[in-house]
This record gives structure tokens, C-alpha cells and sequence, in this order.
């Protein structure tokens, strides 16, 4: 028999235009949520509109490895339920035509959505997180997180200048630091200067004609002590500030050449020092992560088509629900799965990959079990 063209053309239209609105729906929450979640910092760091839209423009490429999965498996299963609650399966079972028709665009498109997700998630991912990191230390640099005459709370310390020009010269500046428990230091300055360390991630203040005053301590509550300088350096961490998700060298941020070498530094010996992780299970987690979660599409496609067949005439609400417990249980199961590699119970390999084994199992049990009777 030969093979439906135009109806598998009609299959890969309704597909597409289905997966295009998942996505759409599925980014804009994605993105939403996140800037919502890191409002505060934009705000902290004294952000302009160019580097909100170079946030957004990070987000996108980060976020859109996630959601492309599951707008596939939106899309496919909704165009399957759409299709069999209209009876248009039917109809063509009985004009003796089989999963074939189905199968192979749904399929096709699948590994289109799995290769598109592995380049943004293997080459794309990680350069956006560093981008979006360098935009917060760019931020940081330009000085945003001071702003004269306004007092700035970033955790347990609180900043005020009365005054800072473009070179980050600073005049009339106060610093007070809670983050000794039961000692605040306070520290008066008429002069300095600011400066950004981008190899450590320091915000350092270089000041001049000061003092510093030094909380009694908890054991001693009447000493007060007050130290006067001539020239002081304060150093303030911007981890603090931008949070363990901007946090330096981390795993997501590395390129697979990285965690590769960092893997062999670890079976070396080495305690990997100067990395922000540092248990090799963590690389070890996210070098297989990059490969096994680009493969869900072409799952979801294995899933779509049967489950799409066995359909109410509600089919389409039926379908939403159906994507939405499909995808709980995979990232659940994949979350489940590092949680039994990191006791030690699995090896990574075994442990990430389980999802894919699982649900590629039942796609194809379920492929097979529709094939058989019915028209080829």
C-alpha cells in the first residue's frame, strides 16, 4: 500500500501547530517565573533596560531546553485525542490504514524536537548562564548597587555614599555589617573608591579618613572599641548578593569538555578546590543529564500515539491531563533518580537514565499492543 503522504502532512500540521502553542503557553510561564523569582535582585543591582532585556534574552535559550519536551508531547498528544474524539481515526482505520500513518510523522518530529533540545541543552545552556551571570557582575561593576543619597540592605549588610561619580570615586560612605552575630560593624569613611574582582566575585572598597567602630562584645557589653584609619580595605562577596543560581564555576555552567576534566581531576585525587561544587557526583549527574533529557521527546512521541487512541469524547481535557502526569512522573522519577545516585545506591548513568528506560518500555509495550490486528 502505499504510503499516506497527505494525510501524514495533515498529522505533522496539527502536531506542529499544537507543540507552537504549548511552547508559547509553557515559555511565558517559564520566563515569568523566573524573573519574578529574581525581581529582587534586578532591583538590588540597579539594573537599566538593556540589561533586563539581556536577561530575558538568556532565559530563553536556558528555558526553552525544558520546554520544548514537554510542548511535544502537548502538542502530539492533543492533535492524537483531537483526531480520535472527531472520529477522524476511525475513519481512516476503516479505509485500512494503520499506525503507520500516525507513527512515522509524530516520530519524525520527535527526533526533530530531541535534537533541537540537545544542542540548546549540550551547546546553547551553559553559555546562556554565564552571560546572565556576566550581566549581573557588569551590573555590579558599574556600580548599581550603590546609589548616593539611598541606603541599600544586601543580607546582613546595609550601604549609604552621599556621593559617587562615574569612575567610582565615592564620597561620604557608610558601611554597617551584621554578619558577625553579636558584634555589628560599623565603618565611616569620607573618601574611597570601589572595585570589581571578576576572578573572585568581590565587590572591594578601598577607603580613606575614617573610622571604624567595633560593637561591645557579648562576653564584655560595657568595651566599645573605635578604630581610626587612614586607608582601609573592606571586601564584600557578590555571592551574597547574586545568590548560589549565579554562584561561580557550577556544572550547569560548564561546557561538556569541562566536566569531563574536572571528572578526571576528581578520579585523580584532586578535592577540587576553587570550584563551587565539589563533590564529583554533581558533574558526573549533569554530564549525563545534558544527554538523557534531550531524548523525552522522541519518548513522548512513543507515548503520544497509543495513549492518544484510547479516547473519550472528551478527548481534548482528557489529553491536558494526561501530558500533565506524564510529565510529573518523568522529572519526578529523574529527580528520584539523582537522589538514589547521590546515596550511592546507582551509578549516575543507571540512575539518570531510568526515565528514559521506563517510559521508553511502556511506549513501545504500547506500540506493539496496537499493532497488533490492526491494518498496516
Amino acid at each position: 500500500m502505499r504510503f499516506p503522504r497527505t494525510l501524514s502532512q495533515q498529522v505533522t500540521r496539527e502536531i506542529t501547530a499544537y507543540t507552537t502553542l504549548g511552547f508559547l503557553a509553557i515559555i511565558t510561564v517559564l520566563v515569568s517565573q523566573n524573573l519574578v523569582r529574581r525581581l529582587d535582585t534586578l532591583m538590588m543591582v540597579g539594573f537599566s533596560a538593556s540589561d533586563f532585556v539581556m536577561v530575558l534574552s538568556c532565559l530563553l535559550p536556558m528555558l526553552a531546553s525544558y520546554a520544548a519536551p514537554l510542548a511535544f508531547l502537548f502538542g502530539a498528544l492533543l492533535a492524537m485525542r483531537r483526531m480520535s474524539a472527531d472520529s477522524e481515526i476511525l475513519a481512516m482505520r476503516s479505509c485500512g490504514l494503520g499506525l503507520r500513518c500516525l507513527l512515522v510523522p509524530t516520530l519524525g518530529l520527535g527526533l526533530i524536537a530531541s535534537l533541537v533540545s540537545a544542542y540548546l541543552m549540550i551547546s546553547v545552556e551553559h553559555q546562556a548562564r554565564r552571560q546572565m551571570l556576566s550581566v549581573f557582575k557588569n551590573a555590579a561593576m558599574k556600580g548599581g548597587i550603590l546609589e548616593p543619597g539611598r541606603f541599600r540592605q544586601i543580607g546582613r549588610r546595609m550601604f549609604l555614599i552621599e556621593r559617587r561619580d562615574r569612575g567610582n570615586y565615592l564620597d561620604g560612605i557608610l558601611i554597617v555589617d551584621h554578619s558577625e552575630r553579636g558584634r555589628p560593624l560599623r565603618i565611616f569613611a569620607e573618601h574611597g573608591r570601589v572595585f570589581f574582582e571578576e576572578q573572585s566575585d568581590v565587590l572591594r572598597f578601598q577607603l580613606e579618613k575614617g573610622d571604624i567602630h567595633l560593637g561591645p562584645d557579648p562576653n564584655e557589653p560595657k568595651r566599645y572599641r573605635r578604630l581610626a584609619f587612614d586607608s582601609f580595605d573592606y571586601s564584600f562577596d557578590l555571592g551574597d548578593l547574586l545568590g548560589s543560581d549565579f554562584a561561580p564555576v557550577r556544572p550547569k555552567e560548564m561546557t561538556l569538555s569541562e566536566i569531563r576534566e574536572v571528572q578526571a581531576r576528581a578520579k585523580r585525587g584532586d578535592t577540587l578546590r576553587g570550584l563551587d561544587q565539589r563533590d564529583p557526583m554533581d558533574y558526573e549527574l549533569e554530564a549525563q543529564r545534558r544527554f538523557a533529557l534531550p531524548a523525552a521527546p522522541l519518548l513522548f512521541a512513543m507515548l503520544a500515539v497509543p495513549l492518544g487512541l484510547r479516547v473519550s469524547r472528551s478527548g481534548r481535557s482528557w489529553g491536558v491531563f494526561q501530558c500533565s502526569l506524564i510529565v510529573f512522573s518523568y522529572y519526578a522519577m529523574l529527580a528520584g533518580g539523582q537522589l538514589v545516585a547521590r546515596a550511592g545506591w546507582l551509578p549516575p548513568a543507571p540512575a539518570v537514565w531510568i526515565p528514559n528506560i521506563l517510559f521508553g518500555g511502556l511506549g513501545l509495550g504500547l506500540l506493539l499492543w496496537d499493532v497488533r490486528g490492526v491494518p498496516r
